[in-house]
């Protein structure tokens, strides 16, 4: 084989300069990129002192858990996912007490299940930016960690290794904070990725660190939640912007889905109410609308123009005119079941008459507002036409409810947990957990304790609490 001597000049011309940078034989360099280093040092150094910040995450908390209640009692094919994997039984020592059920999994499958829970319905938190997500997916993985490592801690006399909500809470407020700002102003739909690879970075992060790993291995396994090469191997040459240094931001803003509805369709919701009232008092019904003009952002346009047939329930509340339609006609805002496939409103006519009847357009006012980190609005605007052509007053909202900008939200979303316990704990259980978490001793809480105010009577019978 014979040898030939390129000349450097002649060999860099055609190579890439990006390429031209990397230098060989670096086996001594063992520093992690900024982004995973400043992740790991926030995670384990920050110090959270807003107020604000520790009622929000108690709310997120109960809100998540409550969603996975809803769905667990909702829908059948979730049903099948949950509980163990064969041959394992129905419950392990020390295992995590998935709430709302009778199971004790594995870590790993009290992660996934709990997580599947909480997103399934499309009824939990959200958080909005170039990218849209759902913070409380990071809950699958801490709490099934914190609530192990309790049970363990607590079978062994291991006082100083039981863990408190205090670390679930600060595990979750910088899970969110993690997660929204790599979402703020990196649009990873756009480089066709799905949002979760977040969940996977800020859940490994937080874990990480309720494990007590050292800081160089909980680097090197957030450094495995991504790629090797990310940027060029998935992000298309792209670097991430990141709007400002992690704090506690994310959960003092995250939205919460009061009712079940699809965040960015659900001002519209609530402008169809007033135009339901608006019809009573005029004496006209659903049948006296000639058509519907809706003003939304581009997200929205994105996602929830859909055209067509809906098959699924995720088509569904995922469908501006679906949504529109059956608040309309049922004048009142949507519930979890009327999107499954056995809900009588998936089959009914009139809703997919009112669907023909509705066209929405982006209006870049809203889009503007959207992206404004000071705003994160959520408008839909709703103007409708009757058959003798008069036209109703356009109806306007920015913020719905749930919005950090709403002063009801929290109320709200204490309301939506109540209502979601009730479907598997007794009302005196569901008074013993509000009260627990409004208190002091909730941060002293071992987290064990805590999750099994969430287990169910075997007998089925809500009316009496297990001690």
């Amino acid at each position: 084989m014979k040898m030939i001597e390129i000349p450097i000049s002649a060999s860099t011309a055609s190579i890439p300069r990006r390429m031209r940078d990397v230098r060989v034989d670096r086996n001594g360099i063992t520093c992690y990129d900024e982004e995973i280093t400043r992740i790991i040092d926030y995670t384990y150094d920050y110090e959270i002192t807003s107020p604000l910040a520790w009622t929000r995450a108690t709310s997120a908390l109960l809100d998540a858990i409550g969603a996975g209640i809803e769905s667990i009692t909702t829908s059948s094919e979730l049903s099948q996912l949950v509980g163990p994997t064969f041959p394992s039984p129905d419950t392990i020592p020390n295992g995590f007490k998935l709430p709302g059920t009778n199971y004790q999994l594995d870590m790993v499958k009290g992660a996934f299940d709990m997580g599947a829970m909480i997103r399934y319905l499309n009824h939990n938190d959200a958080y909005l930016g170039a990218e849209w997500t759902h913070p409380s997916d990071n809950l699958g993985a801490i709490l099934s960690t914190a609530d192990v490592l309790s049970r363990v801690a607590t079978s062994k006399d291991d006082q100083d290794s039981i863990l408190t909500m205090r670390h679930v809470l600060i595990a979750l407020i910088k899970a969110y904070e993690i997660q929204g700002c790599f979402q703020g102003k990196n649009a990873f739909n756009k480089a066709g990725l799905d949002d979760i690879i977040l969940v996977k970075v800020a859940s490994t992060a937080v874990v990480s660190w309720l494990m007590k790993l050292p800081k160089a291995q909980a680097k090197a396994a957030v450094s495995h939640a991504w790629i090797d090469g990310f940027y060029d191997v998935l992000f298309r040459g792209n670097t991430f912007d990141l709007p400002r240094p992690f704090g506690t931001s994310v959960i003092e803003n995250v939205f919460f889905k009061v009712y079940t509805a699809e965040s960015h369709g659900m001002t519209a919701l609530e402008a169809a109410l007033w135009v339901c009232t608006e019809l009573k008092e005029k004496k006209l019904s659903t049948t006296d609308i000639k058509s519907i003009q809706v003003r939304t952002q581009e997200a929205a346009m994105v996602i929830m123009n859909k055209q067509g047939a809906l098959h699924t329930p995720s088509e569904r509340d995922h469908s501006l005119g679906y949504m529109i339609a059956i608040t309309l006609l049922k004048n009142a805002l949507p519930e979890a079941e009327d999107y499954q496939n056995t809900s009588s409103w998936s089959k009914d006519p009139r809703v997919e008459e009112l669907r023909d009847k509705i066209s929405i357009k982006e209006d870049t006012e809203f889009t503007k507002d959207f992206h404004n980190q000071d705003l994160r609005s959520l408008a839909n605007a709703i103007k409708v036409t009757l058959n003798d052509d008069t036209e109703l007053e356009e109806i306007v909202i920015h913020f719905p409810q749930g919005h950090a900008r709403r002063r009801e939200s929290l109320a709200l979303v204490e309301q939506k947990a109540m209502r979601n316990f009730a479907r598997k704990l007794s009302e005196g259980r569901i008074e013993r957990i509000l009260e627990i978490s409004k208190s002091m001793e909730f941060f002293g809480m071992s987290v064990c304790e805590f999750v099994d105010l969430f287990v169910p009577d075997r007998d089925g019978d809500r009316d009496g609490d297990r001690e």
